[in-house]
């Protein structure tokens, strides 16, 4: 697979074509070029290659300027792109624009069926996204929420591990996979999805004060960041693991009934008071200030997992 966006140009004409913008092999194909023309990319964070052969008679550093003369920035060749490759309204396969700093000017298809990345955004000034994402929706480097519009429909996970706010977002009320707000240090605002068909990750809160979580995740739940349970209201079931690695004693603890993957609870300097819940898929991990009589104990409570 080639490096996104891929195009073939002609030295002699200055021409430059393009067909499956990930694929110069695809585009060859598709296009039936002949021996005249050659490979080139036009990277998110701006860099031109155009290559040329020992035969032609203008230079690799020649036809990049002739390129660049003709789109000066990544977003007007990305947009001239889809539409020769008509593809503005539904793209169907992944986006991948990581080393794009800036959306200005840059139109995003009505529709992408599979994965958008934009990692290199830190904020969504005028960023218009796509009404449905079929795959993932990567938006990590944003620190800022302000004039970001989440799409109705997002078929698999959503990061936006950046935030350290999420006041004023409206997240989608269905997420089919996971979410990821790891940047976020507290709840204030946050009102998750009624359904979250993966994990849920919010390792950054130190508190869970206010946090309201949907009755059942069907993935893993991440609460690393938490130093106690105290306002914890888990969800009944947990069909992945549960992940409290910080906490470091069971004050308050209420697990849910069922979990259906592992238990780490790696920080725990005693089980006092420590009542598990009623079926664990995986194993109970447990860190080593644990006492073998305090293991011991639990195992013949619990015979239904295993004790690491």
């Amino acid at each position: 697979m080639c490096q996104f966006i891929s195009f073939f140009h002609n030295p002699k004409t200055s021409k430059i074509v393009v067909s499956d913008l990930s694929s110069h092999f695809r585009t060859e194909e598709k296009l039936k070029l002949d021996n005249h023309w050659r490979e080139g990319h036009y990277l998110p964070n701006g860099t031109i290659s155009a290559r040329v052969l020992d035969i032609d008679d203008e230079t690799e550093q020649e036809c990049i300027e002739t390129v660049k003369s003709q789109f000066p920035s990544f977003a007007g060749f990305f947009n001239w792109c889809m539409q020769e490759t008509n593809q503005m309204q539904k793209y169907k396969e992944d986006l991948f624009l990581d080393g794009l700093a800036s959306i200005k000017g840059l139109i995003l298809p009505k529709i992408i069926c599979g994965d958008l990345s934009l990692c290199g955004l830190t904020n969504a000034k005028g960023l218009i996204l796509p009404n449905s994402i079929g795959g993932s929706l990567f938006l990590n480097g944003l620190t800022s929420i302000k004039g970001l519009i989440l799409p109705n429909s997002i078929g698999r996970s959503l990061f936006l591990n950046g935030l350290t706010s999420i006041k004023g977002l409206i997240l989608p009320k269905t997420i089919n996979a996971s979410l990821y707000l790891n940047g976020l240090t507290s709840t204030k605002g946050l009102t998750l999805p009624k359904t979250i068909g993966g994990s849920l990750s919010l390792d950054g809160l130190i508190n869970a004060k206010g946090l309201i979580f949907p009755k059942s995740i069907s993935g893993s739940l991440y609460l690393n960041g938490l130093i106690n349970a105290k306002g914890l209201i888990l969800p009944k079931t947990i069909g992945g693991s549960l992940s409290l690695d910080g906490l470091t004693n069971t004050k308050g603890l209420i697990l849910p009934k069922t979990i259906g993957g592992s238990l780490f609870l790696n920080r725990l300097i005693s089980t006092k008071g420590l009542i598990l819940s009623n079926s664990i898929g995986g194993s109970l991990f447990l860190s080593s200030f644990i006492t073998f009589t305090e293991i011991k104990t639990l195992q013949i409570k619990y015979k239904n997992f295993t004790i690491q």
